[in-house]
């Protein structure tokens, strides 16, 4: 997959592809939720509710390599402790939101291949 990189995650939990599955089917399931959560956060102009699930969605992406969004939940988490003074929160997360939606819709055939099934 182009923006994940499965060997960060491999070196971290091994090369068990039943484990990979299981962390990756739990960045699926845990991803949309704290997504959503941190757009309420941003709506709501709460600093840190934006902070706490920028925070969570940085660590979930940098442990399966998704580092593209680990960097722009990163730039958003330091933006919510700055206060967001130049309004860049919105801009930021629209990124993130592309970046999450191409690898939350492209994760199902990266689980076939660790499953064997493709």
């Amino acid at each position: 997959m182009e923006h994940l990189d499965l060997e960060h995650l491999k070196n971290i939990v091994g090369d068990n592809p039943d484990f990979l599955i299981q962390v990756l089917e739990i960045f699926l399931k845990s991803a949309p939720i704290d997504l959503a959560a941190l757009h309420v956060g941003v709506g709501e102009r709460d600093p840190e509710v934006i902070r706490f699930h920028a925070h969570k969605l940085k660590s979930a992406c940098g442990a399966i390599g998704f580092n593209a969004a680990f960097d722009r939940f990163k730039e958003i988490e330091m933006l919510a402790r700055a206060g967001d003074p130049d309004g860049r929160i919105p801009t930021e997360l629209s990124t993130a939101d592309a970046l999450c939606a191409l690898c939350i819709n492209g994760m199902p055939a990266e689980l076939d291949k660790l499953r064997g099934t493709v």
